[in-house]
């Protein structure tokens, strides 16, 4: 077990730059995330209590910033978790499939090849989707603890 998780980890060492660049830019995602929500806080103290329409319009300027800079950061995110997804099931794809080519003619008699390329393919395909998702979200709510922490230890340091 342990053997061959240690092979795949090797597959992603390929494309490990892609997936550390992704987690950068979803830690920025989360950040700008937890920045609209303390931007509300503003326009509704500062600005919609105290009737301020500059601080209105100013503010609502700098969500809109914040939101499309997490959208983009998002966006690149998914297209590097593809990316690095579709690499690691390309290793594991060739692999597999070299390992297949070793196989007796023996063994071919019993398994057909269609069922074994196709069980092959349905196999890595599950396994890259999981990558992805993996990629994709499992960091996302601890980025999101980590940032909000760092603005409550700034910004509130009392309510620790």
């Amino acid at each position: 077990m342990l053997r061959s998780l240690s092979r795949t980890f090797i597959i992603f060492k390929l494309y490990r730059g892609r997936l550390i660049l992704s987690q950068i830019l979803l830690l920025i995602s989360a950040a700008t995330s937890i920045g609209v929500a303390t931007l509300i806080q503003k326009i509704i103290n500062q600005g919609i209590i105290e009737k301020n329409l500059d601080v209105i319009v100013n503010t609502g300027l700098w969500m809109a910033a914040l939101a499309l800079i997490g959208g983009l950061c998002m966006a690149a995110t998914a297209g590097l978790a593809v990316f690095f997804a579709q690499g690691v099931a390309f290793g594991l794809r060739k692999y597999a499939y070299d390992k297949i080519q070793t196989f007796s003619f023996a063994n071919f008699d019993v398994l057909r090849t269609g069922n074994i390329l196709v069980r092959l393919s349905s196999d890595v395909n599950y396994v890259m989707m999981a990558i992805l998702y993996l990629v994709m979200l499992v960091l996302y709510a601890p980025f999101m603890v980590l940032v909000a922490l760092t603005l409550t230890i700034i910004f509130a340091p009392s309510m620790l």
